[in-house]
């Protein structure tokens, strides 16, 4: 049985990506910088004491899901993985993923409210709402999970999937999304425990099943299919797409209750100050958290939290100097991703390049490997407290 563990080990990994350590080191050097800052006139005074920009340039969301699914199959005209998200106590929160061969992702909710919400956000992903039937069973301590909808083009999908050993937390971790939505959304995703599909899953489209491949096999022993299934399931998304907003409120001066209200013409989203002390600055909204520091009227970025509906954990970005949205600067620092108390899931720079008119910000992962061809760049252009927000995924060589 050690061959077993130690080929399901790999199988997992394959889809899992390896995450540095240097958390410690990487908190020492953001208390120095921000010693540095508060302690000295690094920062003027003779600033453009406007606060009138966006303070939270990130377009992040987090969710946790008590399973996530997914099988592999071939020689379909148009898919080749259906996965779903799903929360067990409450089946009417299931989200379907088909991947299509060009990496194009297509969304299906059984949840009118949640998918109104998801477009009113402004996605550019393909998204719709079917009916989903829904069944989970528990047979000798192994999940089996079926599934059956209706997809836009009235093709009916059947999703069947039986694990092959109980999930396990020897299988959890970092998951790599390969190339799917390679250019509409960075995925961060951690699962909690996991196993792999066996043969007896089944992915039936129109009447037609489809194969779907072997992953491990060790004859006698173990035969794994390229399926996965996932308990406690985290998912954070960095997203791209364009916005515009019109600043309808923003502090005439840095104090506690002071606040930025954006509208998008249908929403309104307000960021309020909710914690001045020391020189540090709490700014908070119904999903997120900023954390900062203040130096001669000016607001210096450090952290940007996410919330999931339940607010139970977080997914945070974290920088090791701090960035100032009313000054013309460029910086360039070492940035980290944690989801809950996993930390430097991602890492990497951020180069910020801001001369008045336009701030732009380039995240630029480096581990793991998978990540770095995943670079978020953000541009905000402010007229007259009219915002364009702009985010697209660049390729690794590209820059500004």
């Amino acid at each position: 049985m050690n061959k077993y563990i130690v080929f399901l080990s790999l199988a997992i990994l394959m889809i899992s990506g390896c995450a540095t350590n240097y958390g410690k080191e990487f908190l020492e050097r953001q208390a120095q910088n921000i010693e540095d800052i508060l302690k000295t006139d690094t920062i003027s005074d003779t600033t453009n004491v406007s606060y009138s920009y966006i303070i939270n340039p990130f377009d992040t969301f987090y969710e946790k899901n008590d399973i996530h699914i997914m099988l592999y199959f071939l020689n379909h005209p148009k898919y080749e993985s259906i996965e779903a998200m799903i929360n067990d106590a409450d089946t009417t929160q299931i989200r379907v993923i088909l991947t299509k061969h060009d990496q194009t992702q297509i969304d299906y909710l059984n949840n009118q409210d949640k998918l109104n919400r998801i477009i009113s956000d402004g996605t550019i992903r393909k998204t719709y709402f079917t009916e989903i039937e829904y069944k989970k069973e528990i047979i000798e301590l192994k999940p089996a999970i079926s599934m059956s909808f209706r997809t836009a083009d009235q093709e009916m999908i059947d999703f069947y999937l039986s694990c092959s050993s109980a999930p396990s937390k020897k299988f959890a971790g970092l998951t790599n999304p390969e190339g799917h939505s390679a250019e509409t959304s960075f995925p961060i995703m951690f699962r909690e425990m996991s196993a792999l599909a066996n043969d007896k899953s089944k992915i039936i489209i129109d009447g037609k099943n489809y194969e779907i491949p072997v992953l491990v096999n060790i004859p006698i022993f173990f035969k794994g299919m390229k399926g996965y299934y996932s308990e406690l399931f985290k998912m954070a998304v960095i997203r791209t797409g364009e916005k515009k907003l019109d600043i309808t409120q923003y502090p005439s001066k840095i104090a506690l209750g002071e606040k930025w209200v954006y509208s998008n013409g249908t929403n309104e989203t307000e960021y309020v100050i909710s914690r001045l002390e020391n020189g540090y600055i709490e700014i908070s909204s119904k999903m997120f958290l900023v954390r900062g520091i203040v130096k001669n009227n000016s607001i210096g970025i450090l952290s940007v939290s996410t919330y999931p509906s339940n607010n139970e954990g977080s997914m945070l970005i974290q920088f090791e100097k701090p960035i100032f949205s009313n000054l013309s600067m460029v910086v360039e620092t070492n940035f980290r991703i944690n989801i809950d108390s996993h930390e430097d899931l991602i890492t990497g720079k951020l180069i910020y390049d801001n001369n008045q008119l336009t701030q732009r910000f380039r995240l630029m992962p480096n581990e793991p490997s998978w990540a770095r061809k995943r670079n978020i760049q953000i541009e905000v252009q402010n007229d007259n407290n009219k915002v364009k927000w702009t985010s697209t995924i660049q390729r690794e060589s590209e820059v500004f």
